[in-house]
């Protein structure tokens, strides 16, 4: 009798062993396609504040001087952002930042900010 409770206990412990085993790769799966999402998600954003600088920056033979000062802002922007995609993409990643429009956006703009102090008041 113990041999037939050894078997049973073995099948019942290889069973969940299988099943754990399954619904772990499922998590796994499901969290590699969260992380996958919210990359695209970022890269998608930044691409949206480079095209919004670039527009920006086609200002730059405006008659007015704080047109051009714009241009010139958004030149600086699109080209940060072009720069540092990449490294930003992974800092957003690493803060678990929640892909929501206005948390992305805030944190680009302090990123930029950061990294190009100047750029803050260059038009005011």
């Amino acid at each position: 009798m113990k041999k037939a409770a050894w078997m049973t206990f073995m099948i019942l412990t290889t069973v969940l062993f299988v099943f754990a085993f399954a619904h772990a790769k499922e998590d796994q799966k499901k969290e590699s396609k969260e992380v996958v999402n919210q990359i695209l998600y970022y890269n998608m954003h930044i691409d949206h504040k480079i095209n919004a600088a670039e527009l920006d920056a086609e200002l730059k033979d405006s008659p007015y001087e704080d047109l051009r000062c714009l241009a010139r802002h958004g030149e600086m922007e699109a080209a940060f952002y072009r720069e540092n995609l990449n490294d930003l993409i992974k800092e957003m990643l690493q803060h678990d930042l929640t892909p929501k429009d206005h948390k992305v956006h805030l944190f680009l703009v302090q990123a930029f900010y950061e990294a190009n102090p100047e750029a803050e008041d260059m038009c005011k």
